[in-house]
């Protein structure tokens, strides 16, 4: 089943989903919400199902969703044994300075530093989340 919209949470629909199962994966971003409403819709409605999730360790309470950490929610859900990531060969990505979103409060420091270094005759190389570097402090590659 896959919602759209979880605000007013869709009970009948829910509801007819899970008296068709026996047992219900859950995979969801950041809190349990849809996994604990459906915990609850079973016990309200007295339905035998079993829900896994977060709540379980069937899925990832931390961290953001990727294809690794669904694949591996889904190999514990069937009980199958957890296969090895795929490796993929990409080409390597072009080098890009680091681009602020519009109206991020951050861009006019990153301004203001980049004025100053010029300035003074300086580079400023900003790595990794935005930290910012100067020339000697650069790692190696």
């Amino acid at each position: 089943m896959k919602l759209a919209t979880v605000h007013p949470f869709p009970e009948k629909l829910a509801l007819a989903f899970l008296k068709e199962r026996t047992e219900v994966l859950v995979l969801e971003e950041l809190d349990p919400v849809i996994e604990e409403v459906l915990l609850k819709l079973c016990g309200k409605h007295q339905l035998p199902v079993k829900i896994y999730g977060k709540l379980t360790g069937h899925a990832n309470i931390a961290g953001s969703n990727n294809y690794e950490t669904i694949r591996a929610s889904i190999d514990k859900f069937y009980a199958r044994e957890i296969s090895p990531p795929v490796a993929v060969s990409l080409p390597p990505l072009p080098a890009r300075p680091p681009v602020l979103c519009a109206g991020c409060p951050h861009r006019a420091s990153f301004y203001s530093v980049k004025r100053a270094l010029q300035q003074q005759k300086q580079e400023a190389v900003f790595q990794r989340r935005y930290r910012l570097l100067y020339p000697w402090q650069r790692q190696p590659a």
